[in-house]
This record gives C-alpha cells, structure tokens and sequence, in this order.
C-alpha cells in the first residue's frame, strides 16, 4: 500500500515502524531506494530478529500494514510496478515469515500474497480481480506454512498458545486467497 494521504515517511529511511498520530494502524515502512536497487538486506536486518523470540511476535504479530515510501506519485498500482514486485519476491524468498505481522484483513494479505506470488489485479475499479497465481503461489504458500509452523514450534509456540494467532489468521487469508483468488475483492455492496 502507498503512504495515506496526509501522512509523510523519509524516502531515505532505513524500514521502520511507524505509527502515524491518532492511527491505530504500525506500518512497516520500506524506502524507495531499497525497492530501486531490490536490497532486501535492510529489511532483512530489521525484521530477523522478529523470529528469534517471542516479544516481537507478541508485540507486532497481526498488527502491520506493509508500506512502500517512494511511490506516492506513480499512478501505478502497486503490482504494476516492477520494482516493487521484484523487492516482495525477493523478501518473500529470503524471509517467509512476514504474513505473521500483517494485519489480518483482506487488503494487507491480499497485497503481500499477489506481489510475492506474481499476481496482478484487473484495473476495472471495485470490481478488481486478481489472476495469475496459480503454482507459483501455491508453492510459496505451502513453503510459508511449513516454515513458519517448524520455527513456531522452536520457539515453543503451541496451537493453543494466543502467540498462534498470527500464524492462524495468515493461514486463513492465505487459504481464501488459494481457494478463490479474489476472496478480498468482494464488490461493496
């Protein structure tokens, strides 16, 4: 997603997390730059340790928006960008767990699931669809689940601890969006 109007992030920037005044929404904020050059290591470097314990998963599990700084001016969608595709596939490669701390609603995982699955969203306004996932996207979705169901259970995080509930709403966005592709793109009523 781009910035919300009203609201400005340095381009430069390193990723942060960033909580806009009267929001309750973290955005984790990625820079241009990074996107431009496809340098996933610095994002890289600031959500690693996101996995080594459990405080961060408490703190931030369920809780993000996925942000690019950079962009607020390319008329472009998101998946209409290469660059940006290519930064999510990049990171999706190298650090599968970020579904855990997105925010569970339609549009987050929708977003994050299209771009590192090499879907694209139809330009027809609400009416949006979303195609051309297919194995791509089953794959890395089947390697998300198993990855990050071993690390939990590293981390001693059992089915029933409340510490799951990322993983389990991810699994389910994930699962609508394998099923139907275009479970979060309902027109309005």
């Amino acid at each position: 997603m781009n910035i919300p109007p009203g609201h400005a992030f340095p381009y430069e920037s390193a990723p942060i997390i960033a909580k806009p005044p009267g929001s309750s929404v973290m955005y984790l904020v990625v820079g241009r730059r990074d996107v431009d050059q496809g340098d996933v290591r610095p994002l890289l470097s600031f959500v690693e340790r996101w996995m080594k314990g459990e405080t961060k998963l408490s703190a931030y599990g369920s809780r993000l928006a996925l942000l690019f700084d950079g962009f607020n001016d390319d008329p472009r969608d998101l998946d209409q960008i290469p660059e940006v595709r290519t930064y999510v596939e990049a990171m999706e490669a190298a650090w599968p767990y970020l579904p855990l701390f997105l925010l569970p609603d339609e549009a987050n995982q929708m977003l994050y699931w299209m771009l590192a699955g090499g879907g694209r969203r139809s330009p027809d306004g609400a009416r949006r669809t979303v195609f051309g996932t297919g194995a791509s996207m089953k794959a890395k979705a089947r390697r998300f689940m198993e990855i990050t169901a071993a690390r939990l259970e590293e981390l001693g995080v059992s089915s029933t601890d409340r510490r799951m509930q990322p993983f389990d709403a991810a699994c389910r966005a994930l699962a609508d969006f394998l099923v139907d592709r275009r479970p979060f793109l309902r027109t309005p009523e």
